[in-house]
């Protein structure tokens, strides 16, 4: 492309952010504290923003992304016990030194939005229609009768975002999607008999269902904060008999809820291209939540501090002077992020009897997961016998250790797959990776039926 066609672009300091999610109000507050001119245009009223509950988050997450958060907008995180489908069995976090908070996102949206209309200027209740291109360039955007235009247009409009197939072709940002790729979820907080608190249980892939459910005490302990997902596709039919199935569990529900939510979790694997010229994604727009649990604060605020240093160190937003973006998260947390997908693949398929027996068996126990999430302060009296007993379980189901072994090797080789990602901006190397990157899902989920279902 002949860069002299975008000789506007040697003037950085107009930047335009499409959504005020997480990573689009961080943005907003670091781009505008440095002194651009930076626009975010927001659908929803401010009020709006956040979800009324707590997610976890590592605790360094805020010292990492330089950001001071009021006191009240993290508490201690909660111990949770996870248990098999039909709720017999369970695995327990270990409850001491935890490496995470929980984060109130009502909280944390409303003190991001207050940061960012500091700098920038928060303009809300604004709907952004589409893209403005031109020479196959994002240049702006047009909101109704009003068009605005930027050096940078960035994308944090969601998981629902239209704009990535309205770019050029070539930016290969035009991914399809399937429901398999989303969580649907529904969340409300029911009110308790009383205010002693009471187990946090999460069920996983409950009674056949393809996804999870919790019951787990809320912050205020008047409540209980529950919760339905399933992969693909969750009915009121299914919802209702999931929370009479959870009150059954726990008696101590009543019949009054504080709030309803019914919500759209991404875990599709992480977007292979983020950047374009004069365009760039973040957060659910470019699904950057974890696949094995949907939380997307913490990754989405690592993927903005780079993009934040990236947009800062260079005069030109063409997508060669943002691939470091690329690279750098791909590297960081993006591989992470595929290597945790490529698992979930084979995990969703696995069959009941053999989740069950996994959460029977004891075969994972307090100190084994401590030591497989490396925190060594948590191991309590750890033996050797917690791993030798594991180890002689593990060898009298064969079977299901072949499985897990496929599961792994897989999981590892798409993991080395990202990290080919070229290095240097090459469209006709990064074509061919994007086409690799794909392909090797595709190819993925068809050995996880196959392996699973043996």
């Amino acid at each position: 492309m002949a860069k002299d066609r975008y000789i506007h672009y040697n003037k950085p300091k107009k930047i335009l952010i499409i959504g005020a999610g997480i990573g689009g109000l961080y943005c907003a507050y670091m781009l505008g504290m440095k002194g651009f001119d930076v626009t975010l245009l927001e659908e929803r009223k401010q009020e709006e923003l956040g979800y009324p509950w707590h997610d976890a988050v590592n605790k360094d997450t805020f010292k990492h992304a330089d950001l001071v958060l009021p006191r009240d907008v993290c508490i201690p995180k909660q111990v949770l016990d996870f248990m098999g489908p039909t709720g017999d069995g369970h695995i327990k976090q270990a409850d001491k030194m935890s490496k995470s908070l929980d984060v109130d996102r009502k909280k944390l949206a409303n003190t991001l939005s207050t940061l960012a209309s500091v700098y920038a200027k928060v303009i809300y209740e604004t709907k952004v229609d589409e893209l403005i291109i031109k020479e196959n360039c994002v240049v702006g955007v047009k909101a109704g009768s009003k068009s605005y235009f930027a050096d940078l247009i960035i994308d944090s409009s969601g998981i629902k975002s239209k704009f990535k197939d309205q770019t050029p072709i070539h930016f290969l940002m035009r991914d399809s999607f399937t429901d398999d790729d989303c969580m649907f979820a529904y969340r409300t907080f029911i009110k308790k008999t009383s205010d002693e608190e009471q187990p946090s249980k999460v069920y996983i892939m409950p009674y056949g269902i393809r996804g999870i459910s919790w019951c787990k005490d809320a912050p205020d302990s008047n409540y209980s904060d529950v919760f339905v997902g399933k992969i693909s596709s969750l009915s009121t039919d299914t919802i209702h008999a999931e929370i009479d199935a959870i009150k059954e569990k726990h008696p101590y529900l009543t019949d009054e809820k504080l709030f309803e939510i019914k919500d759209t979790i991404p875990l599709h694997y992480p977007l292979g291209m983020i950047i374009g010229d004069g365009y760039a994604v973040i957060g659910n727009s470019a699904c950057m939540p974890r696949p094995t649990n949907g939380s997307g604060i913490e990754t989405t605020l690592i993927a903005a501090k780079i993009l934040v240093k990236v947009i800062t160190e260079n005069k030109s937003y063409l997508a060669e002077n943002l691939w470091d973006y690329e690279y750098d998260y791909m590297k960081e947390i993006g591989k992470d992020l595929y290597f945790n997908y490529l698992l979930r693949i084979f995990l969703q398929e696995i069959s009941n009897e053999d989740l069950e027996w996994i959460f029977t068996s004891g075969i994972i126990n307090e100190n084994l997961v401590s030591i497989a999430n490396k925190e060594w302060k948590k191991v309590n009296d750890f033996k050797l016998s917690d791993i030798t007993t594991s180890y002689d379980l593990f060898k009298s189901r064969k079977d299901l250790i072949d499985k897990l072994e496929v599961a792994i090797r897989r999981a590892i080789e798409g993991r080395l797959l990202v990290g080919k990602l070229p290095r240097k901006y090459d469209y006709t190397a990064i074509l061919k990776w994007k086409e690799d990157y794909d392909l090797f899902v595709v190819q993925t989920k068809q050995i996880a039926k196959d392996v699973m279902s043996k």
